[in-house]
């Protein structure tokens, strides 16, 4: 096993036992989208997740774990900040019924909209339940879309529901990015000009 070095040894010297704690009452409201968006973070849960967004060099701002859990060396390396919690104070955090007890903080990408040529992308209008976004996005990953692009009143990309079944994969193959109406309306025709297009193309080599 690779020993701890220093760094390791001194992120792994702070713990927090209550959850009255400030720190513990700002993680809360990231189980709701206004806290989401204040903060521009998410709570992600269980190792495979975890291993996954440090894998994937997605920015994890903060590990927790409760004492006494196995904690792996490498990723002590990619972070900046952890917290050993006692179990009260990550079942107050969690968001599923049985914690794995690690769990980490993490920050959303930032993503520029930058349409390319021989890119594939799905649009999603005001898709609101979660089981149906959800949906969307494994048939979109299946036949390799780039980026999902959403309006707003889309339901929340980082609600749990969504987030627990397929998030990891996002992290690995896509983008979602918020598009105006404007944007979004205009994407749309310039899709459907682009089958009609090659629509008649086709039946132009078939004369």
């Amino acid at each position: 096993m690779k020993e701890i070095d220093k760094k390791g040894a001194s992120l792994m010297d702070k713990r927090i036992e209550s959850i009255q704690n400030p720190k513990v009452k700002e993680w809360k409201k990231l189980q709701t989208k206004k806290g989401r968006m204040q903060y521009r973070q998410f709570f992600i849960e269980g190792e495979h997740l975890i291993e996954e967004a440090i894998k994937h060099q997605s920015r994890v701002d903060v590990l927790l774990a409760v004492e006494n859990t196995d904690v792996p060396v490498k990723w002590l390396e990619q972070i900046t900040q952890m917290y050993w919690v006692t179990p009260v104070v990550m079942k107050y955090l969690s968001q599923i019924e049985t914690s794995q007890g690690i769990a980490a903080i993490c920050s959303m990408p930032v993503y520029d909209l930058e349409l390319k040529n021989g890119c594939s992308y799905l649009l999603v209008d005001r898709v609101q339940d979660p089981g149906n976004f959800g949906t969307l996005i494994r048939t979109a990953e299946a036949i390799g879309v780039q980026a999902v692009l959403y309006t707003k009143g889309t339901v929340d990309v980082y609600n749990d529901k969504v987030f627990i079944s397929r998030f990891w994969k996002w992290m690995v193959w896509s983008a979602f990015i918020v598009v105006k109406k404007k944007e979004f309306r205009y994407m749309v025709l310039l899709c459907k000009m682009l089958c009609i297009i090659k629509k008649l193309h086709r039946q132009m080599n078939l004369c």
